[in-house]
């Protein structure tokens, strides 16, 4: 009885082996099919009795003259495109259905074999150990187990688009921020498209950072502020420049310091170091985040600082 039981088990856990093998293997097929039949996007149009079929292409990189679209109407050439197109999206699909299928052997892996998931991956199929445990992290919170969005907030993504957004992943894997940047504001505007590269999601999200842009992609400085902001981070780039030069330049150590070479090497740190004090005063002062009874009781000792240093600077230069 006890060995019909196990020949049972046995033949049961192979049915559902196979069901699932059957179901991944259809599920593929099924999104090869939808790629590979997928209509021509290829517009015809009557003109003056002659039919004309143009295809609008957007452009991944602008030309030189600007432009961002294209349009092409040689028949050969809007074949040639249409199916260039569908093997970039098959291309696509492959590492989407990886990034399942790591994802869901990631602790059977390790329960029977000790091993992480980045090092199977590794030996077993080249994928470098990094690229494993992102390919893992978007399996588990970004694709469903047929490789499509989980989310229907957010446009299929490619590995690349998504790898720089798995930072943003909120707690238990939380993609509210996320769908956020692609989610259209009254006038149609999202910071992030289906169609933007991972470079430009890399940007986009920096200028997003940095406060410049909100999560629709409006822009959230003016243009006085933006001139401010970039005055400052010269400065802040000459600062650490004239710093670096110093610190070269400085042949003894600071016990062996004499008091005049200890003076002058604090003095240049202090003037390297004005330029980038200014401009962030002129960014506190056009962005109004501090009072004017504030304004008022340092703006005179501040002026005083600068002109005290300038006026030392200038007599040691004599």
């Amino acid at each position: 009885m006890a060995k019909n039981n196990e020949i049972k088990a046995n033949e049961s856990t192979v049915n559902n082996e196979v069901t699932t093998i059957n179901a991944f293997a259809t599920g593929i097929s099924s999104r090869l099919a939808n790629i590979l039949n997928r209509e021509t996007k290829a517009v015809t149009t009557d003109n003056n009795g002659t039919e004309i079929t143009t295809l609008s292409l957007n452009l991944q990189h602008k030309l030189a003259n600007g432009a961002e679209k294209l349009e092409i109407s040689n028949p050969l050439v809007i074949e040639a495109v249409e199916r260039l197109q569908k093997l970039g999206d098959i291309e696509t699909l492959t590492p989407s259905i990886k990034c399942v299928e790591l994802a869901r052997i990631a602790n059977d892996v390790e329960a029977e074999l000790g091993m992480k998931i980045d090092t199977f991956a590794y030996s077993v199929f080249n994928i470098q150990k990094k690229t494993a445990l992102q390919y893992v992290r978007i399996g588990t919170y970004f694709y469903d187990s047929n490789g499509n969005m989980k989310s229907d907030k957010i446009p299929f993504l490619s590995t690349s688009q998504i790898i720089p957004l798995l930072a943003r992943l909120g707690e238990n894997g939380s993609l509210e921020e996320i769908e956020s940047f692609f989610t259209p504001n009254e006038d149609g505007h999202s910071l992030l498209h289906g169609t933007d590269g991972a470079n430009y999601i890399k940007k986009a999200l920096k200028r997003y950072d940095s406060g410049e842009l909100d999560c629709h992609g409006e822009e959230l400085l003016t243009i006085a502020q933006k001139e401010a902001r970039l005055a400052q981070e010269r400065a802040d780039r000459k600062a650490k420049k004239e710093a670096e030069k110093g610190s070269n330049n400085e042949t003894k150590g600071d016990e062996e310091l004499t008091p005049i070479d200890s003076f002058n090497v604090s003095l240049s740190r202090t003037l390297a170091g004005i330029d980038s004090l200014i401009a962030a005063y002129e960014v506190v002062i056009e962005s109004k985040s501090m009072s004017e009874n504030t304004i008022k009781a340092i703006e005179e000792p501040l002026h005083s600082i600068v002109e005290a240093v300038n006026i030392i600077s200038e007599a040691l230069n004599k």
